[in-house]
This record gives structure tokens, C-alpha cells and sequence, in this order.
């Protein structure tokens, strides 16, 4: 039996479906031991393809196998993770339209949430270094404002607009007085 509890039908031909949930086409590089050279199947973004029709079970677990270090997730696996997930399968039947739709609009959440994440790290990391210097030079850091603006561009809506304080101990915040 399988891991997600399929039944293997070793030597049957059982389809193969992959599906790219991100806004980048992927080319999507296999290959086959008895065929002995790589294939490449173009997956559009958001679209899904099926992989390699003419092999059996085994040989799809192997090419699976393949990009299993590189993130791809079984369908089932989705809800449960909490990472972005580029490419995603499953066996025997498509991936349902609704669900590409919910794993699209799931992976731009976490990539917001992890640029965030990002620029409050960096805001940190600049607070930390003002401070070093400030103290060599023998003067005091107070604590550090970083507004964030994304720039704007015509006939795309701005995304980022944010301000990150560091606060020390002692400070008064220039906002509230």
C-alpha cells in the first residue's frame, strides 16, 4: 500500500498529475532509468500536466522521488503544511481546479507573511548595527523607525506600506509624544 493509502497496481499504467501553484511558468525535468535521458514537461502557472502517460506506478513514484528535496507535496499534504508549496501531484485523477485556486491564493498569504517577516529581521539586524557604532563612537541609540514604502508604479497597487520601531527602554515615541 502507499503512503496516502492508494492501493499500488505495479506494472499498470496509473496517471501521474502535476500541478504548478505558483504565478511562474516550471519546467518540470525528469528522468526515466530505462529510457536513460531526461524529459522536460512544461507546466504553466497555476496549470497542471500529466507526467510521463506511458509509465506504470513504479516508475511515477521514482520521478515523484526525484523532486521530493525540492518541495513537491502530495495533494493531501497541503492543508497541513505551513510552507509554500511550488508543485504538488497526485495520482489517477487531475487536481481539482478549486483546490489549485485555494493553494494559489494559501502560498501568496505565506509569502507575505515571510517578507514581512523578513523586513522586520532586517530592520533588527540594521538596529543592532547603528547601535555598535553609535556606542564606539560613544554617542547613544535611542531606538530606530524604518518606514517601508513600496514604490509605485502605474496600474499596480501598492502592497507594502509599513513603519518597524526598535524601542529601547526610555525612549518617547516621536507619535506619541
Amino acid at each position: 500500500m502507499h503512503p496516502h493509502g492508494v492501493f499500488l497496481f505495479q506494472g499498470k499504467e496509473m496517471p501521474l498529475f502535476v500541478a504548478n501553484t505558483t504565478k511562474q511558468h516550471h519546467e518540470f525535468m525528469f528522468w526515466v532509468p530505462e529510457q536513460r535521458r531526461y524529459f522536460t514537461k512544461l507546466i504553466r502557472a497555476g496549470g497542471q500536466e500529466e507526467i510521463y502517460p506511458e509509465g506504470d506506478r513504479d516508475v511515477h513514484e521514482g520521478i515523484i522521488a526525484q523532486h521530493r528535496q525540492y518541495g513537491i507535496k502530495h495533494v493531501s499534504e497541503i492543508d497541513r503544511s505551513k510552507e509554500f508549496i511550488g508543485l504538488c501531484y497526485q495520482f489517477d485523477n487531475p487536481i481539482s481546479a478549486d483546490r489549485l485556486t485555494e493553494t494559489i491564493e494559501r502560498n501568496e498569504g505565506v509569502l507575505v507573511a515571510e517578507a514581512q517577516e523578513r523586513r522586520v529581521e532586517a530592520t533588527a539586524a540594521l538596529d543592532g548595527q547603528l547601535s555598535q557604532i553609535a556606542q564606539e563612537s560613544g554617542t547613544n541609540l535611542s531606538g530606530l523607525d524604518v518606514e517601508v514604502v513600496e514604490e509605485q508604479r502605474k496600474g499596480v497597487d501598492t502592497q507594502v506600506n509599513e513603519t518597524l520601531s526598535i524601542e529601547k527602554p526610555g525612549r518617547r515615541s516621536r507619535r506619541g509624544g
